[in-house]
């Protein structure tokens, strides 16, 4: 069970969201009600879903305002961030944004957890975790708890192997002081990022890309379990990892490389406890809407019916 998928109260952000102090203690008396009427139920709990979502949302966000002031032509970045935001469109409709934010949080600008976050305030969400893993503890010491991570496959070309550090202690190395006591720690990728001299480089030309916009890589999920791995000791469990596209072949493709790279993990004695593909339906993709087809189960969206695709009979009976 995740505590925290994005979506916070509207009284938490008129207190200030996730860049309030006070976030931490409502965040812990929060786990405690939840553990204490569901704990008895619950083998793992996730606190928070991509606690790291705000730092790459912050650096993306970052990329588009020097396109603007450089009225540069804006290449497609969307594929740079792990989750469905239609940065653009975000950018074109801040005036409406500020109004609607204004009337209905009282602040023009709501610190939401997909807010391009501050280090404090990232310092703000580490604590948060770390309040409720810790009560959590209290309530059920059975319970494994761990938390979710938004992560890249990291590659680079000669020269940017600085630039692919920092970009990896940015998504993961702050976030491992506050996790090394955690049971597990859920790993969700989709694709991988390249690095050169002078920073991240697009996606490599031909490449075959989802309707994310994320290059077509399965390979990706591998590569990052090991290097997680090689620096957190507890449990790993893939917790998102999947692929947006039109074509049901294409994802049972890039289910069947992904798991045998997971294989390869748990043949090398990985401590790999799980595989959860995103999504088990076509789901709404926050600002991207139903446009994407992630789902191992179609869904019209007139009738509500559900058909199953052969992705999800291929998944449900892999061997290896």
């Amino acid at each position: 069970m995740t505590l925290h998928h994005f979506s916070s109260p509207a009284w938490l952000i008129r207190k200030g969201g996730w860049e309030a102090e006070s976030t931490v203690e409502d965040f812990r008396r929060y786990a405690k009600t939840v553990i204490g009427r569901l704990g008895g139920e619950l083998k793992y709990v996730c606190t928070i879903n991509e606690a790291n979502m705000g730092v790459q949302i912050a650096a993306v966000m970052k990329k588009y305002r020097m396109a603007a002031e450089q009225e540069a032509k804006q290449q497609k970045a969307d594929g740079q961030v792990q989750v469905g935001l239609d940065m653009q469109k975000m950018m074109e409709n801040m005036k409406f944004a500020a109004m609607e934010n204004m009337e209905a949080f009282g602040t023009p600008q709501p610190q939401i957890f997909v807010s391009a976050r501050t280090g404090a305030g990232e310092e703000i969400v580490m604590r948060a975790h770390e309040a409720a893993r810790d009560v959590i503890r209290e309530i059920n010491p059975g319970i494994k708890v761990g938390l979710t991570l938004s992560l890249h496959d990291l590659q680079c070309v000669p020269g940017g192997e600085k630039e692919m550090e920092n970009a990896w202690e940015e998504e993961f190395g702050h976030v491992l002081p506050h996790i090394l006591k955690d049971d597990f720690i859920g790993v969700q990728n989709y694709t991988r990022a390249m690095y050169g001299p002078e920073g991240q480089m697009p996606v490599p030309k031909g490449a075959n890309l989802t309707q994310m916009d994320y290059e077509y890589y399965p390979e990706a999920l591998e590569h990052v379990i090991r290097k997680v791995a090689a620096e957190f000791p507890g449990d790993i469990i893939v917790t998102e990892n999947g692929a947006a596209v039109s074509d049901d072949r294409d994802r049972v493709e890039f289910i069947r490389r992904a798991l045998r790279g997971v294989e390869r993990c748990l043949e090398d004695g990985i401590r790999v406890k799980g595989y959860l593909y995103w999504s088990l339906l076509d789901n709404f993709e926050w600002q991207k809407g139903f446009g994407m087809t992630f789902g191992l189960v179609g869904v019209n969206r007139e009738t509500q019916e559900r058909t199953p695709k052969e992705s999800l009979k291929y998944l449900g009976s892999f061997l290896g």
